[in-house]
């Protein structure tokens, strides 16, 4: 949603900032908030959750850090983390399958 603001964003100016998506992250949500008010420059994100994770970024620098992760939702990744979830569930024989 285009203009979507939950928290301050004055908070991305002494922030290391990550989102899930960067193209999408610029046209939506936190993130192109802070933008569009010049608070940071795209070239301020350190990089996607993706690269986090594959240790191509730094996360946290020191216990002082205050860290920011711009969701601005991902079908995949919802996919992706249902499908963990179910599979978690049936390993352990929790829920139950019903039809729709």
């Amino acid at each position: 949603m285009e203009g979507k603001q939950e928290i301050d964003e004055k908070i991305f100016g002494i922030a290391r900032v990550y989102v899930d998506d960067m193209k999408q992250a610029l046209r939506v949500g936190e993130t192109e908030t802070a933008i569009k008010k010049g608070i940071i420059q795209p070239k301020d994100i350190i990089g996607e959750i993706g690269d986090l994770i594959e240790g191509n970024v730094k996360g946290r620098l020191s216990e002082e850090d205050i860290t920011i992760f711009d969701t601005t939702g991902l079908a995949l990744q919802d996919l992706i983390t249902a499908k963990y979830a179910l599979d978690r569930a049936v390993e352990k024989g929790l829920g139950s399958e019903v039809e729709i």
